[in-house]
């Protein structure tokens, strides 16, 4: 049974994200979650910029900047970038550019481990970019 599960989990084409939460009982939103691997194929690195630059006041150079970065992060712990951090959590840092931990804990994403984890490395790029 639980098998099953699993294969139809991994032959569906759905959203991850969305049948995750619907397995737990959560409600997911109606859009794709745009950072599981099966939303990112079916964007184009064009259109993903384009909504990038979409979002009001998301800093696109930055996120393209963030985006380099977890894909190195995910790449070096063999993990799908989605979990370091979702594009929505990037966009939110390059449109609110946190400047130290206390404002980190705020972008969309962040919790406790994450911020452990990751702060340090993603508010050094967000401050190298404010300087330049």
């Amino acid at each position: 049974m639980k098998l099953d599960q699993v294969v139809r989990y991994g032959n569906s084409g759905e959203c991850r994200r969305k049948q995750l939460l619907a397995y737990f009982g959560e409600k997911a939103a109606q859009i794709p979650c745009g950072g599981c691997d099966i939303c990112l194929p079916r964007q184009s690195p064009e259109s993903r910029q384009a909504e990038a630059v979409g979002v009001r006041g998301v800093d696109a150079e930055l996120f393209e900047k963030l985006r380099k970065a977890r894909k190195k992060m995910a790449d070096e712990r063999r993990v799908p970038a989605f979990v370091i951090f979702g594009d929505r959590s990037l966009k939110d840092m390059a449109a609110r550019k946190p400047a130290d931990h206390r404002e980190f804990a705020g972008i969309f994403g962040v919790g406790a481990a994450k911020l452990e984890a990751f702060a340090d490395a993603f508010l050094e790029i967000i401050k190298a970019h404010v300087r330049e």
